[in-house]
């Protein structure tokens, strides 16, 4: 595996995975936590760990560098609505979603980092978006936990997107909230931000770039061609080709940035 090949400049004599169910109180607060999200838990959560053994001695990893899959089987028939994997943040009593693939028999999920993980259903609707044309997008989107609305009830279908806002939901769909940095990529970027810890992560992974100057304009509307940007690197991130006939756009000379001026088109 890629992860073990970066492990292997370090010292040490056997890599564990475990994978085993929470504990009692641990479940009692993960169905706690999805109780007030309105989410439906299912089965038991689970554990997942990985250390390195050296001397004796065992050291944990939080973060791998790299995606690990996760299978487990699937429950049984009857539940309602499309089935997720998410993480529990237990400093702050929420999930984050991490890709998910549905079998006939099994679940897998890919994931960065250990912690607490729990099967989810969760049905989200935003009052602003019956009718429109992107109903049943936004809700699929909003009930695997990878858009938030402006409030509760709300998602402002017609305001543009941000390139924060547009950083938040690629790191949320591809499970990379628990992979940020500790302190700020981008000079404009304050710490306690509610998008620091996305842009961080998808900085370090490579999906943003900001600009020269070090700054990364977060409240700014998202053009189209920054979007296209973003979503390449992301595909990469995820281990997928760009399509062909954006490979054979882009130069070697003159890589594509995310920094172009705002084009026309909103989300």
């Amino acid at each position: 595996m890629a992860m073990l090949r970066e492990l292997s400049d370090r010292s040490f004599d056997e890599l564990r995975v475990r994978l085993s169910l929470a504990g009692d109180a641990e479940r009692s607060e993960v169905a706690r936590a999805a109780e007030r999200l309105g989410a439906v838990m299912h089965g038991q959560p689970l554990q997942l760990e990985l250390t390195l053994l050296a001397g004796g001695t065992e050291r944990p990893l939080s973060a791998y560098g790299h995606y690990v899959t996760v299978t487990v089987p699937r429950p049984a028939t009857g539940i309602q609505g499309r089935l997720f994997s998410a993480v529990y943040a237990a400093s702050q009593q929420t999930f984050a979603p991490v890709p998910t693939m549905l079998g006939d028999a099994d679940v897998q999920w890919k994931t960065q980092t250990g912690g607490l993980y729990a099967l989810l259903t969760y049905d989200k609707r935003f009052a602003d978006v019956q009718g429109s044309w992107a109903e049943e997008d936004v809700h699929t989107l909003a009930s695997l936990l990878v858009i938030n609305g402006v409030d509760e009830g709300s998602f402002a279908p017609g305001a543009p997107v941000t390139r924060a806002e547009m950083t938040a939901m690629v790191v949320r769909a591809l499970g990379l909230q628990d992979a940020a940095a500790t302190s700020p990529a981008f000079g404009d970027v304050a710490s306690g931000s509610w998008y620091a810890e996305a842009v961080a992560a998808a900085a370090q992974a490579g999906i943003v770039q900001g600009e020269a100057s070090g700054r990364f304009r977060p409240d700014a509307p998202i053009s189209r061609q920054e979007a296209a940007a973003v979503l390449m690197r992301a595909m990469t991130t995820a281990g997928h080709s760009p399509p062909r006939q954006a490979r054979q756009r882009r130069s070697p000379a003159s890589p594509m940035q995310d920094r172009s001026r705002p084009g026309p088109g909103k989300r």
